[in-house]
C-alpha cells in the first residue's frame, strides 16, 4: 500500500483544480459580460422576444445537430460502420456531457461511446484523431468565415502578422494531419523504438484515413460548413425575434464570437464565456449592452436546454438495456440489478474499480489498518466471483480480522476469501451481533438501499451500536448521474416524479422506494443528529462530489 493514499490525494487535488479552474473562468466571464447591465432592462427585452419565432432556433439547432453527425459518419466510416443513428446518439452524449461537466468533458466521453460501440473495431486512439479532424476542420472553417469579415470591412483589428500565422499553423496541421492519414504504417515506423508509441501512433493515423483523399475531404468540409452555416441561421433567429434591424453580415461576425468563447474550458455548458463572447459581438455592431445581454441569455438557454432534455431523454436507457435473456425473480438481491444493469461494460468497471480504491484510500487514513482490531465489512456482496471485486477484502492487509455481512448466498465470497468470515443476513432484521463487536465497520454504498428515511436512521443506529466506529460511504444525490442507473439529472426531480420515469425506461427495481432512496449531505446529517465525533466529507469524480462519507469516531 505504499504509496498509493499519495495517489489518490494527487487525484483529488487535481479534480479540485479543474473545477475550480472551470467555476474560476466562469465567474470571471460571467462578472466581465454583466457588470454594466441593467438587469430590469434585460428583463423587458427577454419578455418582449417572439417565441413563435424563438421556436425556430429548435429547427436550426435540429439542422446542425443532422449535418454534424453526417460529418461525423463520413470520418468514421473507414473505421467502423456505425450507423448514422448511433454517430448521432455519440453527438448527444458530448452535448449532454459538456452541459453537466465542467472543462468540456463531454469530449472524453464521446469517445467512450465511440469506442464502446465500435464492435473493437474503434481503439481510443483512433477515435480521438476523429475529434482532432473534426476540431481542424471547423478551426479552418472558421479562419475562413474571419478572413471574409475582416475583407467586407466589418471588424478593423490591429493584428500583424497574427493571422497570417494563425492561418499557416491550421494549413500546416491539416496538411501534416493529411499526410499521416494517408501512411499509417510509414508514420508508425518513425517510432519503432518504442511499440508503444508507435502503435499509439498507427491507431491515430487510422482515425485520420478520411484525410486520404480530396473527395473526402471535399464531403467534409461541405458538411462542416452545413454545421456552421445552420449556427449561422440560429444567431439570426435570434435578431428576428428581437426584432434586431443588422447587416447580413452581423450573424457571422456574432457566432465567430460565440464559437471562440464556447472552445475556452468554463464550468458546465460553457457558462460565462457564452455570455460574454456573444454580447462583445453584438455590442460591436451596436447593439445596446442591455439588450445584447438579453439576446446572449435567451440564445445560451435554447442553445443548452432543449438539446440536452432531448439528449437525456435519448440516451436514459442507452447505457443501461440490455437484451433479457430471462426474468429475474421478484425478490432477486440488488447485486443481480447492479451487475446485470448498472455496470454492463468493461471500461464502467474500470472506472468503478479506480473509484473504489480511492474509497478504500480514503477508509485506510481515516482508521489505519490495525492487525488488533476486529473490522465489519457491511452489505458485502456475495456473489461475485473474482477476489479484486470485493475491494475492501482485496486491500485490507488482515483478512483474517474482517468478517464479512451480507444478504447473499456466501460461496464465491468464501471461495476467493477463505480466511474471512462470512454472516449471512435477513433483510430489515437487527443486525446478528453484540454490542460494541467491532472496532470499526465499514459499509458501502448501503444505506440507500435498506428503505425510507425511518429506515435508513434505524439501519445507521445498528451500525453504531455494533462498531465503536464507522465508516458509512453513499452517492450523493446531487451528483449529475445517478451512479446505480446512470442516467444523467431524472433523480433530481421530486420521487413522485422521477420513479415513474425510472418504471418507463425498464428500471423497475430502482424505482421503489425500498430498493434506492438517495440521500444528500443534509438528510444524512439528520440521521446521525445526538451522535458526538461525526465528520461528513465528499468523494469527488468528474468536478463533481459523487459521494458522501460519514466517519463516527466515539
Amino acid at each position: 500500500m505504499t504509496g498509493v493514499p499519495g495517489t489518490g490525494k494527487q487525484r483529488r487535488t487535481r479534480q479540485y483544480l479543474q473545477m475550480a479552474l472551470g467555476l474560476s473562468v466562469s465567474l470571471l466571464f460571467l462578472w466581465l459580460a454583466f457588470r454594466n447591465v441593467d438587469f430590469d432592462e434585460v428583463l423587458r427585452h427577454a419578455i418582449s422576444a417572439s417565441p413563435a419565432i424563438l421556436a425556430l432556433v429548435l429547427v436550426t439547432k435540429t439542422g446542425a445537430l443532422l449535418s454534424a453527425s453526417a460529418r461525423s459518419s463520413l470520418i468514421l466510416r473507414r473505421l467502423n460502420p456505425y450507423s448514422f443513428w448511433r454517430v448521432l446518439k455519440s453527438l448527444l452524449v458530448g452535448f449532454v456531457g459538456n452541459a453537466v461537466f465542467p472543462l468540456r468533458a463531454g469530449e472524453v466521453m464521446r469517445v467512450g461511446y465511440l469506442v464502446r460501440h465500435g464492435d473493437g473495431a474503434v481503439p481510443p486512439t483512433s477515435a480521438v484523431a476523429v475529434l482532432v479532424v473534426e476540431r481542424l476542420m471547423d478551426t479552418l472553417f472558421l479562419f475562413l468565415v474571419l478572413i471574409g469579415v475582416l475583407l467586407v470591412g466589418v471588424v478593423e483589428l490591429e493584428i500583424g502578422t497574427l493571422l497570417p500565422v494563425m492561418g499557416g499553423l491550421a494549413v500546416a496541421s491539416m496538411v501534416a494531419l493529411f499526410l499521416l492519414g494517408r501512411s499509417p504504417g510509414r508514420s508508425a515506423a518513425l517510432f519503432s523504438h518504442s511499440p508503444f508509441l508507435s502503435q499509439k501512433v498507427e491507431r491515430f493515423a487510422n482515425g485520420l484515413a478520411v484525410l486520404s483523399g480530396p473527395r473526402e475531404i471535399a464531403m467534409v468540409g461541405a458538411a462542416t460548413a452545413g454545421y456552421w452555416a445552420f449556427q449561422a441561421l440560429t444567431v439570426t433567429v435570434w435578431f428576428w425575434a428581437f426584432r434586431l434591424e443588422l447587416a447580413w453580415y452581423a450573424p457571422l461576425v456574432v457566432f465567430l464570437f460565440i464559437a471562440f468563447g464556447a472552445a475556452l474550458p468554463s464550468s458546465s455548458g460553457s457558462v460565462g464565456t457564452y455570455h460574454f463572447f456573444a454580447i462583445s459581438g453584438m455590442t460591436l455592431l451596436g447593439v445596446g449592452r442591455s439588450e445584447a445581454a438579453s439576446v446572449a441569455t435567451v440564445g445560451h438557454f435554447l442553445a443548452i436546454v432543449p438539446l440536452s432534455t432531448f439528449g437525456i431523454l435519448v440516451l436514459a436507457g442507452e447505457f443501461l438495456r440490455r437484451p433479457k435473456s430471462r426474468r429475474e425473480p421478484e425478490g432477486a438481491h440488488l447485486s443481480v440489478h447492479y451487475q446485470k444493469k448498472a455496470l454492463p461494460l468493461s471500461w464502467t468497471r474500470r472506472v468503478l474499480r479506480r473509484q473504489q480504491a480511492c474509497i478504500y484510500e480514503r477508509y485506510a487514513t481515516a482508521f489505519p489498518p490495525n492487525e488488533d482490531e476486529r473490522v465489519l465489512d457491511l452489505g458485502v456482496n456475495g456473489s461475485l466471483e473474482r477476489p479484486e471485486q470485493y475491494f475492501f477484502e482485496y486491500s485490507y492487509p488482515y483478512k483474517s480480522r474482517i468478517v464479512g455481512a451480507g444478504l447473499e448466498d456466501p460461496t464465491h465470497f468464501e471461495r476467493c476469501y477463505p480466511e474471512t468470515k462470512y454472516v449471512k443476513l435477513r433483510r430489515g432484521e437487527p443486525l446478528p451481533f453484540e454490542d460494541g463487536e467491532f472496532d470499526v465497520v465499514f459499509c458501502n454504498a448501503v444505506i440507500e438501499h435498506v428503505g425510507d428515511r425511518t429506515a435508513q436512521h434505524r439501519f445507521l443506529e445498528e451500525v453504531l451500536r455494533v462498531g465503536r466506529r464507522a465508516f458509512v460511504t453513499t452517492p450523493n444525490r446531487w451528483y449529475p448521474i445517478d451512479l446505480h442507473t446512470v442516467t444523467p439529472l431524472l433523480h433530481w426531480l421530486p420521487a413522485v416524479v422521477y420513479r415513474p420515469i425510472y418504471r418507463a425506461l425498464g428500471f423497475e427495481f430502482f424505482s421503489r422506494e425500498e430498493n434506492l432512496n438517495l440521500l444528500e449531505g443534509r438528510s444524512l446529517r439528520k440521521l446521525v443528529d445526538g451522535h458526538d465525533g461525526v465528520e461528513i466529507s465528499r468523494h469527488w469524480f468528474l468536478g463533481f462530489p459523487s459521494n458522501l462519507i460519514l466517519v463516527v469516531r466515539r
